[in-house]
């Protein structure tokens, strides 16, 4: 939803070897083809969507350099614009996986270092302004170390509840079951608490039916 209550979808396909994008808009009732207008050959989207005060996120790579940086590409609902979240050297190049999430109305990027072909450890950032300062920047808020998980390939934090705990998910067993364990962590005594909890997490987003039409349904 953009800020001017014009609900508005924004479709990004992968085609010859580049990206398309289009913007769908309730008013218009049609898509547009809008550029991108970024300065990579070939980009890879590797997190979900995140959205923060009329802007979309991404983290993305530029999969035509050589270990690539971590990239957060931007869409702003107001100006139907691409650009970029600026990001510290060490955001960029330190970590070999990162993804974003939302932490209250902040962007939140979780880094992991690998070792084995396992991340051992995350750190957790989060874009804020501070001391009055209008450009927000990134602070990491801390490291931890990551759960082992019979999946080598676990990423675990997934989400933030409201007091900025992150919520991890893993399968803890080979037992067949493949049941996720979400589990808590507190920052300030260090520890990681079960719940009792088993399950898949999704972020909740309230949303607007297609109130104008009938069958909420545009052809």
């Amino acid at each position: 939803m953009s800020s001017t209550n014009d609900p508005t979808i924004v479709k990004i396909t992968y085609m010859s070897k580049r990206y398309k994008a289009e913007v769908f808009t309730l008013s218009s009732g049609a898509w547009k083809s809008i550029s991108m207008n970024l300065p990579y050959k070939s980009l890879y989207f590797i997190s979900q969507q995140v959205v923060i005060d009329g802007d979309i996120h991404w983290a993305a790579f530029d999969m035509s350099v050589e270990k690539a940086p971590c990239k957060i590409i931007s869409f702003d609902l107001r100006t139907k614009e691409f650009g970029e979240v600026e990001l510290p050297d060490r955001l960029a190049w330190g970590y070999r996986y990162s993804h974003i999430s939302k932490l209250n109305e902040s962007l939140a990027v979780v880094g992991y270092l690998i070792c084995d072909g396992r991340p051992q450890v995350c750190d957790v950032w989060v874009l804020s302004s501070e001391n009055g300062d209008p450009k927000p920047s990134f602070t990491q808020l801390f490291t931890l170390k990551v759960k082992p998980s019979v999946n080598k390939f676990d990423y675990p934090i997934t989400r933030f509840r409201k007091n900025g705990q992150p919520i991890f998910e893993h399968i803890p067993s080979r037992d067949g079951s493949h049941l996720i364990d979400l589990e808590v962590y507190e920052p300030c005594s260090e520890h990681i608490n079960g719940h009792g909890m088993y399950g898949l997490t999704t972020s909740y987003t309230e949303s607007l039916l297609l109130l104008n039409h009938a069958d909420s349904i545009i052809q």
